[in-house]
C-alpha cells in the first residue's frame, strides 16, 4: 500500500456532503461539520455511519446548505487506475460455507460483498469520479460525503427509509439482470424468491408500526442493470427517535442476512471483514432537511479509506443460487459502477443503454 500523498491534495473542499434524490430534491453542504449523536433539526443534518453501525456519533451538522452544488475544480491530469481483482478463491469459500449454513436450515439468505481496489494516494480518482457522478441525469439518488481523507459517492437505486409527516416508506430492492434478460428474469422463481425474501422481511418490520402497506412488484431499469422493486409504506402513530429507526432496520436481506440474528450477524461482519469489504458499504446514509428525513443504502459507488479507492459489489445468495452465476453478477456491478464513475470499463459485460 502507498502512503497517503499529503503533498498533492486535492482543490476539493476539506469536507462536504449532499444527497440528491431522484426526485430532484437536492441539499449539498460543506464542512467543517459538527459531530452529533442526534440531529439538529433547525440544520441540515446528515447521517454518516458504517455498516456496523458502530459510530455512536454518526450525525454531521451543517451550517447550511445549498440546492446547486458548487462549480467542481479541474481534475487536471488523472493517472490510470490499475484496479486489483477480487479474491475469487475466497468469495467462493465464503459461499459454499454459506451454502452449507443455508442446507443446516439457518440461514435463508446472505450478501456476501467483494470489492476491487486502486491505488489513489492523491485523490485523483475520487475527483474524477465526482465530477462524472455530479454531471449525471438523476433518475436515481446519488450521494456523497468527504471528511479527513476519506469518502464516497455514486448513485443508489435503493431507498433505505424516507420519512416525513409521519409516514415512513422504505423500497425493497433485489434479484439482478441485464436488461437483454428482463422476460427470463421476470418469471424466473430464484430470482422471485430472493426479492420475496427481502419485501416480505420490510413488511414485516413496517407492520411493527401500524398495517404497511405493500405496492406490486415491479421491475426497474437503473444503471444498466434491471432489479425487481417494491414500495412499502406505514403511517406511524407517534415520533419515532431517528437513530433507533434506522438500527431497527440495518441491515435489510438486501445487503445483510437472514434470519437477522446476532450470530448471523456476526458471521457476516466475518465474511465481509475478510473479502476486503469498505466498512461503510452498504451502510445507510441520510439527510434529515425541513422535516423531511430520506435516506438511501450505500451501494453503486466509489469508497476512499486509507488512500486507495474501491469499487465493491455484493450479491444476494439463496439456496438456488450458483457461484459461477453470482461472481458474473457482481463483475457486472462493478462494471456498471465504473461506467457511473467515468472509469474506463475492462469488458463488454455491461450493456450500453
Amino acid at each position: 500500500m502507498q502512503p497517503v500523498d499529503r503533498t498533492a491534495r486535492s482543490p476539493l473542499p476539506s469536507s462536504f456532503a449532499w444527497l440528491r434524490s431522484g426526485g430532484g430534491r437536492s441539499l449539498y453542504a460543506e464542512g467543517p461539520f459538527r459531530r452529533s449523536a442526534s440531529p439538529d433539526a433547525s440544520r441540515p443534518s446528515f447521517y454518516v455511519n458504517d455498516f456496523e453501525l458502530s459510530d455512536s456519533r454518526p450525525w454531521r451538522i451543517a451550517e447550511r446548505g445549498l440546492q446547486e452544488f458548487p462549480p467542481l475544480p479541474a481534475a487536471g491530469d488523472v493517472p490510470e487506475l490499475h484496479w486489483s481483482e477480487p479474491d475469487r478463491r475466497a468469495f467462493r469459500q465464503v459461499f459454499n460455507a454459506l451454502q452449507r449454513r443455508i442446507a443446516e436450515g439457518e440461514l435463508e439468505k446472505a450478501v456476501p460483498v467483494v470489492a476491487e481496489w486502486a491505488e489513489d494516494a492523491a485523490g485523483k480518482g475520487f475527483e474524477k469520479a465526482l465530477g462524472a457522478i455530479r454531471s449525471r441525469q438523476p433518475s436515481f439518488a446519488d450521494y456523497g460525503f468527504y471528511e479527513g481523507d476519506e469518502g464516497f459517492l455514486g448513485a443508489s437505486p435503493e431507498e433505505f427509509v424516507t420519512l416525513e409527516d409521519g409516514i415512513l416508506e422504505s423500497t425493497a430492492l433485489a434479484g439482478t439482470c441485464r436488461p437483454s434478460e428482463a422476460e427470463r428474469f421476470e418469471l424466473d422463481p430464484k430470482e422471485i424468491r430472493e426479492h420475496e425474501l427481502v419485501a416480505g422481511y420490510l413488511t414485516d418490520k413496517l407492520g411493527a408500526f401500524g398495517p404497511a402497506v405493500r405496492e406490486p412488484r415491479t421491475l426497474v431499469e437503473v444503471g444498466g442493470l434491471v432489479h425487481f422493486s417494491s414500495r412499502i409504506c406505514v403511517k406511524l402513530l407517534k415520533d419515532w427517535d431517528l437513530d433507533w429507526l434506522v438500527q431497527f432496520l440495518h441491515p435489510t436481506p438486501a445487503l445483510g442476512i437472514f434470519p437477522r440474528t446476532q450470530s448471523a450477524l456476526g458471521e457476516l461482519l466475518a465474511w465481509r471483514k475478510r473479502l476486503g469489504v469498505p466498512r461503510r458499504f452498504g451502510a445507510p446514509f441520510g439527510l434529515l432537511h425541513q422535516g423531511r428525513f430520506e435516506s438511501v443504502v450505500l451501494i453503486r459507488g466509489g469508497f476512499r479509506e486509507q488512500g486507495r479507492l474501491a469499487i465493491p459489489s455484493g450479491c444476494g445468495v439463496i439456496r438456488e443460487s450458483l457461484v459461477e452465476k453470482e461472481w458474473q453478477e457482481l463483475a457486472a456491478k462493478r462494471e456498471s459502477v465504473k461506467g457511473l464513475l467515468g472509469f474506463p470499463l475492462r469488458s463488454s459485460l455491461v450493456e450500453t443503454r
